[in-house]
């Protein structure tokens, strides 16, 4: 038997993912706000988003952390200056401490830190050749593709006899089901596009969650009238760059990144 292409099965996993979303749909509240988990909810239990979570403990937590980070990095970033100093100094000077260790603005934080660290797991497991689960991905793909095979055959054989596709109703569902699963592992942000995680950057909605943060930070500069446009990119930089980074006293994103991600943000 044949491979199924590749374009066929990108058509099977697609309308297994829009079946998943219709389903859920139908238990979301007509009226509220909707919670948004993880960046892609496997549907086998995200045992990285737990692990992370663990990691991020309490506000408390978050809060002592930021303000390490303010104390250990110079302002600005990489300046030739000889007299130079913290950020911590910089934001005390501005009168912001007080809202950056605010817990509307820590949400954000947190947010930054967990996609992060997310895609810094996810990412470890990839040069592995693993999946959550502890499996090699080919395996994943493996199953995948004969999955695919295997319901490719069925509607094939329903359709040279005329047979009725009804009857199959709970079946494909459940081969939907474990289609998300094993496509979730081969395509970790299978809700945007069809790429493998060699593929993604650390995380596609982190840039969003960086332009997010600055914005809020440029908001509360405007509503104290202050102009600072670096400042706001500096603190972006230093907010939304990993611990090992902090660590070795670098910043990545940059605040040029920053400052380019705003820039032609859609």
């Amino acid at each position: 038997m044949a491979a199924v292409q590749l374009g066929n099965l990108k058509q099977f996993v697609s309308e297994a993912l829009w079946t998943e979303l219709a389903e859920r749909d139908k238990h979301l509240k007509s009226s509220g706000p909707v919670r948004l988990g993880p960046p892609w909810p496997y549907v086998s239990g995200d045992k990285i988003s737990a692990r992370v979570s663990r990691e991020l403990s309490t506000i408390a937590k978050s809060r002592r952390q930021l303000v390490r980070r303010l104390q250990r990095i110079r302002y600005p970033y990489q300046s030739t200056a000889k007299i130079s100093h913290s950020f911590y100094f910089q934001v005390k000077k501005f009168r912001l401490l007080t809202f950056l260790r605010s817990r509307e603005f820590l949400y954000r934080v947190r947010r930054a830190w967990f996609f992060r660290r997310h895609y810094e797991l996810e990412k470890d497991l990839f040069d592995q050749r693993k999946s959550q689960d502890g499996y090699p991905l080919i395996f994943h793909r493996d199953i995948l593709r004969e999955i695919s095979k295997h319901w490719d055959r069925i509607v094939k054989i329903t359709g040279k006899y005329g047979g009725p596709t009804e009857q199959f109703a709970k079946y494909q569902k459940a081969i939907q089901e474990q289609l998300l699963v094993e496509a979730s592992a081969c395509y970790p942000e299978l809700q945007r596009w069809f790429k493998r995680a060699s593929r993604i950057g650390p995380r596609s909605c982190a840039v969003e969650i960086r332009c997010e943060i600055y914005d809020a930070i440029q908001a509360e500069l405007a509503r104290r009238s202050i102009g600072n446009d670096e400042l706001a990119c500096q603190l972006t930089a230093l907010i939304c760059s990993g611990t090992s980074s902090i660590e070795n006293h670098r910043l990545a994103p940059t605040p040029d990144s920053v400052r380019l991600s705003v820039k032609n943000r859609k």
